[in-house]
Parts: structure tokens; C-alpha cells; sequence
């Protein structure tokens, strides 16, 4: 995108929990809430991603630096390459903002946006040539 910038609102990884419901992976913080009686347990949707099979032939830009929301949470931005790098191409990262799973370093051979079908099922992988952690989205991307 022509506007690319750096992400910059607020995120917290604390308590956030991953599910897959009617065709979304959900992201919903967990929160304990006090009431009258007892305290109980609150669920809060923080975002969905969507669940995508197959490769989409439309190409998205990357409008700011994040670009996957990592298993514990929190954001991966775009210039965490090193910080990533360490694990392996068998190693779920996360998921991108388009729906894709994301996956360590490989010498896989990815397209454009960084990404290639695995037994049917399109991946993004971290490139052996260290750089962006992707180049673009191939799908669309949701909103932070």
C-alpha cells in the first residue's frame, strides 16, 4: 500500500484465547468478572479471522507493519523476521490477518506474498532469505 505505516493502537495479549466457531477463528480475551453473587468468567471478541481452504487469486497490500497475530497473542509485525527466524518450518507462528496460518522458516518455494499450498492448504512460511516475514496478503485482511 501506498500508505503503509506503523501500527500503532493499543493491543493487549493478555488472557486472549483462540477457538474456531461457525467458520471464523475467534480471538476473545477471557475476563474475570465480579457480580453480586460469585465471581464469573466473561468472554470478550477482540477479532475474527476468517477460515480459508484455498489460495485467493486477489492480492492485498499490507497497510501497516502487522501482519499476524502470533499463538500467545500478541502482534507480529512485519520486521520481527530475526525474532521469528529461530523456528522451523513445522512450527505454527500464528495466524495472518487474512485467515492464513503462518509458519516458520523454510526453503519451501513461495509465491509473491510468501506463501505456498501444502497438501491442498495455502501457508504462509518464513523465507530463507531473511526479510519481510510477508510481502503481501492473499487474501483479505481484517481491520485491527
Amino acid at each position: 500500500c501506498g500508505d503503509y505505516q506503523l501500527f500503532s493502537k493499543g493491543w493487549s495479549a493478555d488472557n486472549l484465547v483462540f477457538s474456531v466457531s461457525e467458520g471464523a477463528r475467534v480471538i476473545y480475551r477471557k475476563q474475570t468478572v465480579s457480580s453480586t453473587t460469585s465471581p464469573e468468567l466473561a468472554q470478550t471478541l477482540v477479532l475474527q479471522l476468517p477460515l480459508q481452504s484455498t489460495e485467493s487469486k486477489q492480492k492485498s497490500c499490507l497497510p501497516h507493519d502487522v501482519v499476524a497475530i502470533a499463538l500467545d497473542g500478541s502482534l507480529v509485525r512485519n520486521s520481527e523476521y530475526a525474532l521469528y527466524s529461530i523456528f522451523g518450518e513445522e512450527t505454527l507462528l500464528g495466524y495472518a490477518l487474512d485467515g492464513f496460518p503462518l509458519y516458520g522458516k523454510s526453503k519451501a518455494e513461495v509465491d509473491e506474498c510468501g506463501g505456498a499450498s501444502v497438501d491442498g492448504q495455502y501457508r504462509y512460511y518464513l523465507s530463507e532469505a531473511a526479510g519481510p516475514i510477508i510481502s503481501c496478503f492473499s487474501g483479505l485482511p481484517v481491520e485491527l
